[in-house]
């Protein structure tokens, strides 16, 4: 789509300069109004698309020109354009012409770090906000209305894979709740559960399945607008219960309502960017865990600007932009104008997470003893360690890496990195087994139905990596997943340019000692005379490094090698993942100096087979919580949005090239989660109280699981894409195709008494509905039809508005129809000219008989 006032900066390669291209455009055409050719420009880092061009300037050489990444695109404009709502207190609100809320501070974080001169106080200058409908703001994000999506939305794996979008790390936990009237009868949900009750839901919200699935037998009152509304139409009993977001409600609910026990479903919310540009969405990210990393470390908006940095631990130097007690060393891996202190950027603008949530959110659900506090105070908020990384192949960033999954699915193997000398996690040597073995096995299943247990590892290659090769590995193709133990941090993502899973470990940095050592504290060891040693590429030793500054570090090619120099004296401590640590009699494990989360790793580049992986991953944890296991999941009894989605072989995946039922294949090879853990890991590592728990299993010691995923349903929240390319998937998620036929013209389509549409233009929209769902018998194909009837002038209004998927009403092919509307066309179906029909008995034989003053002609 056309955008006014078009900016792009170019890149020179050449010779280290670029060109401002400022374009103008109208409806129809862009005129190119200005090349300004600058040198020692920022630092364009971001490859997005390369193109060559061939100029005959008056230096007469050819240039290639490199578009820029929409950081550099939002800078050079000078404003960021936020999507939020301006009608939900708590959230985003508008308030004497100043939008308010947690949403919208959000949003000015994340303007702080694109604009670091400006003051806080005049953030709202580089801001343009604009609000949406709940049902149209996928719409708006997917034809780039705004930047980000700054409004809570839930994660699902429809919303990711089929309107190809990238979620923020999760930034608020909720879930579906009933809201009914205080003085009402209704107690439970059973009481609720019966002919004649009416529930109210907003159109295009994800509340819709869990709704209908707990309450079968009542009626849902589906409305266009938003949330806001629910309360006063449960307050006049359009209603008997409101069914939504639990702090969605919880903002706007009257005195006079209250909600039922429990919530319906789980619901992790975070904010939306397309998926087109892996810097942007990086950076989205890092703010938002930026924010929640400052309050791990008591970093907050009052005492941001006075720390000394030098005195505080690694990380939270990182997050003042130090490195090693250096100011603006902090390599971010972001092109400019991103400081290397933008998350102290954002905190000093708004505050750390925790004071967005008190200043915001706190009166409408206090936070203490909820999901949404911080993960070391019993809640579910968690980020992964803001560490940098040295890309080691630089030569290799910036690459298009596409259609992995059908290079692996052509070669008949999943190139799967493990570390080879990890005994809990995976062991190339002699049999495969292990945690992250059990990983490859379960994406392997995914890609390949036809594999059996027996069979698995025929699909697999397993690619011993170590912590020096494993980048390059993933990099250079050698790998097509990593899935060795490797802590996700925000240098490997943008720094590497690395696509990781949500973490399917969490664990600690630790050291081991021989177990006889005098050596039993971080305090002992940090002494001159003492060696510390960890695999070289690993976050560990510049980890250590900043809490050891008298012991002497040493880089091994492997941990295993750093094992075998501690047994042998060259080294007193090894320090690694506690897991990865030798847990046996020889050593002493002592410490915990930083988290270390695992996940498994893709390249950039290739969102369809990131995609896969971050499913396949959170479809074992999804497994679990609902009680699906190995034995269990082909004859599974249970039901649910979830369950249906894991279990049942629909006929597409909405974007995934794979099965739909491809967790359940996963499943039925190395079971759920849990037996994973089980079976790999629960011997060394018990996962009763500890982080490695279900989000919701009993904790008793003050240590809560933080084992989540987020909500598998393909069920996006809205009947029509955002897309073009997923139409095919959205119709058939939504389980039937619109079709607008006519419904009283003989022949090609009349409404017959039993209410079947009959004729020619309706059974080539049945030919269609049959491709679109072949398990369905042509007998039941109207099943799969909604019938949408129209007068002429309307239908194409219809179609450009979606309100029907396809016009199956053979009308003229004109240019204007093709070109002005944007319409496509199928091939001819009839071939047709428009005639004059006239009564039999009348005198006119010719149109010259008819073309005289006074006679009249009638048209459509």
């Amino acid at each position: 789509p056309l955008e006014t006032n078009l900016h792009r900066q170019y890149r020179l390669g050449e010779r280290g300069c670029y060109f401002r291209v400022v374009v103008q455009c109208d409806a129809t055409i862009c005129v190119s109004m200005a090349i300004d050719r600058c040198c020692n420009p920022p630092n364009l880092l971001r490859v997005r698309r390369l193109t060559l061009l061939v100029l005959f300037l008056s230096i007469s050489h050819s240039v290639i020109f490199v578009e820029s990444s929409k950081i550099e695109d939002v800078a050079l404009r000078g404003y960021l354009i936020c999507g939020t709502k301006q009608i939900v207190p708590g959230f985003g609100f508008l308030a004497n012409g100043t939008v308010v809320g947690f949403d919208a501070d959000m949003c000015r974080a994340l303007a702080s770090t694109l604009f670091p001169s400006t003051a806080a106080d005049d953030i709202d200058t580089r801001i343009q906000w604009v609000g949406f409908a709940a049902s149209n703001r996928f719409a708006l994000l997917a034809n780039s209305t705004f930047d980000v999506l700054f409004y809570a939305s839930t994660v699902t794996i429809g919303r990711d894979v089929q309107y190809n979008f990238t979620f923020s790390p999760t930034v608020i936990h909720d879930g579906t709740a009933i809201l009914v009237n205080s003085d009402s009868s209704y107690n439970t949900t059973s009481d609720l559960n019966q002919l004649g009750i009416k529930y109210c839901v907003v159109a295009g919200s994800t509340a819709i399945p869990s709704a209908a699935k707990t309450l079968p037998l009542a009626t849902a009152v589906t409305i266009s607008g938003t949330l806001d509304q629910l309360p006063s139409l449960l307050a006049d009993e359009t209603c008997q219960a409101a069914i939504e977001s639990h702090i969605g409600l919880a903002a706007v609910k009257l005195g006079t309502q209250r909600f039922l026990p429990g919530l319906l479903d789980r619901s992790p919310l975070a904010y939306t960017v397309r998926d087109d540009d892996k810097a942007w969405a990086s950076l989205v990210r890092w703010v938002v865990n930026g924010l929640l990393i400052a309050e791990m470390h008591n970093i907050t908006q009052a005492n941001v600007g006075s720390l000394d940095a030098t005195t505080l631990v690694f990380e939270a130097q990182n997050v003042l932009g130090y490195a090693n007690g250096t100011a603006n060393a902090f390599q971010t891996g972001f092109p400019d104008p991103i400081p290397a202190n933008y998350v102290a950027h954002a905190v000093s603008t708004v505050g750390n997470y925790g004071e967005l949530y008190q200043r915001h959110l706190e009166s409408i659900v206090p936070r203490a003893g909820t999901d949404n506090a911080l993960y070391t105070d019993g809640g579910l908020l968690y980020a992964e360690p803001l560490l940098s990384a040295t890309p080691s192949s630089a030569s290799l960033l910036n690459q298009t890496f596409g259609q992995t999954y059908w290079a692996v699915s052509a070669a008949g193997t999943l190139k799967c990195g493990v570390d080879p000398d990890d005994p809990i996690f995976g062991t190339v040597s002699g049999q495969a087994h292990g945690f992250s073995v059990d990983l490859c096995k379960a994406l392997a299943a995914a890609i390949f139905p036809q594999a059996t247990e027996a069979t698995i590892m025929s699909y697999i290659t397993l690619v011993p990596v170590t912590p020096a090769t494993r980048f390059d590995a993933i990099i250079s193709g050698s790998i097509d997943v990593l899935a060795s133990v490797t802590v996700p941090s925000e240098g490997r993502q943008v720094s590497l340019q690395m696509t990781y899973t949500r973490p399917y470990f969490f664990d600690v940095q630790a050291f081991a000692v021989l177990a006889n050592s005098t050596v039993t504290s971080l305090a002992e060891l940090d002494q001159p005379q003492y060696t510390f040693c960890t695999g070289v590429g690993s976050i560990a030793y510049a980890t250590a490094r900043a809490y050891l500054k008298n012991a002497v570090g040493i880089a091994t090619t492997s941990t295993s090698e750093a094992m075998t120099m501690v047994l042998n004296g060259t080294c007193t401590a090894v320090t690694s993942n506690k897991a990865t640590l030798p847990h046996d009699s020889r050593f002493n494990i002592f410490g915990s100096i930083d988290r270390a989360p695992a996940a498994m790793f893709t390249r950039n580049g290739d969102s369809q087979w990131s995609d896969l992986v971050k499913w396949v991953v959170d479809g074992l944890v999804i497994a679990e919580i609902n009680n699906v296991t190995k034995a269990n999941v082909m004859s599974y009894p249970g039901s649910g949005d979830e369950v249906f989605t894991m279990t049942s072989n629909l006929d597409v995946t909405n974007g995934l090239p794979v099965q739909s039922n491809f967790i359940a294949h996963a499943v039925s090879i190395v079971g759920n989660y849990g037996e994973v853990y089980a079976r790999n890991v629960e011997a060394v590592i018990p996962r009763a109280n500890s982080l490695n728990a279900l989000y919701n299993a009993p904790y008793s010691n003050g240590t809560r699981g933080q084992v989540f995923a987020d909500y598998l349903s393909w069920n996006s929240g809205t009947t029509t894409p955002v897309v073009a390319t997923g139409r095919i998937g959205a119709v058939v998620s939504r389980g039937y195709v619109i079709c607008g036929t006519k419904q009283t013209v003989p022949g090609f389509g009349v409404v017959q008494p039993n209410g079947t549409v009959f004729g020619f233009d309706a059974d080539m929209c049945r030919a269609l509905a049959s491709v679109l769902f072949p398990s369905t018998p042509f007998g039941s194909i109207d099943s799969r039809i909604r019938w949408v009837g129209f007068p002429g002038g309307s239908r194409f209004n219809l179609l450009m508005n979606s309100t029907i998927d396809v016009l199956f009403y053979p009308s003229t092919l004109t240019i204007g129809r093709n070109v002005q509307y944007n319409l496509t066309f199928s091939s001819t179906v009839f071939h047709d000219g428009s005639a004059i029909l006239v009564n039999s008995g009348s005198p006119y034989n010719s149109t010259s008989a008819l073309n005289v003053a006074g006679v009249k002609y009638c048209v459509v």
